[in-house]
């Protein structure tokens, strides 16, 4: 499966829904008051910033830097 080509065009509640059915949780880290939830839809990574005081989805990143894996790895270390 590849990124479609008007991925950002969608609305964020098309986008939730493409990468909840389509997608796999990989994993989460936090930034301020973020909780930065990583999935991955074919090849594609997918970072959804959740916004905790608010309880809600602010937007959905392609994750264009292979170097912000490493945050993610980071943190799952960090938990162990």
């Amino acid at each position: 499966m590849k990124l479609f080509p008007d991925f950002n065009k969608f609305s964020l509640s098309e986008r939730c829904t493409y990468i909840s059915d389509n997608g796999k949780y990989i994993g989460v880290r936090y930034y301020y008051n973020y909780a930065i939830n990583l999935h991955l839809v074919g090849e594609v990574f997918y970072e959804v910033w959740y916004f905790i005081p608010d309880n809600k989805i602010e937007r959905i990143e392609i994750l264009d830097v292979e170097s912000k894996l490493d945050l993610y790895i980071n943190h799952m270390n960090a938990i162990k």
